[in-house]
């Protein structure tokens, strides 16, 4: 087997009929943790943007001997700030 799943072990995890054949409570809990992993994705990305957003109005906010400081031209630092949020 060498760390690889057989076959056998995989199909119940890819057969979707037999969704079908589940109580529908346990559908509901399926339905629920989906839900619940998907808005929490969507928060950590809120999140993650919410920093940029407020990292880059620092960095505008920046006396351009600050900059110097760590080591940033006024043009670096400014193409840095003129990103929009979801840029990385």
């Amino acid at each position: 087997m060498n760390g690889i799943l057989e076959r056998s072990a995989c199909d119940p995890l890819l057969d979707l009929g037999s969704l079908r054949a589940r109580p529908r409570g346990e559908l509901l809990r399926i339905w629920w943790r989906v839900g619940c992993a998907l808005l929490a994705a969507w928060a950590a990305w809120v999140l993650v943007w919410a920093t940029r957003s407020r990292q880059r109005q620092d960095l505008r906010d920046l006396d351009p001997h600050l900059l110097r400081d760590i080591g940033l031209t006024t043009g670096q630092a400014a193409r840095e700030a003129h990103k929009c949020f979801w840029q990385e």
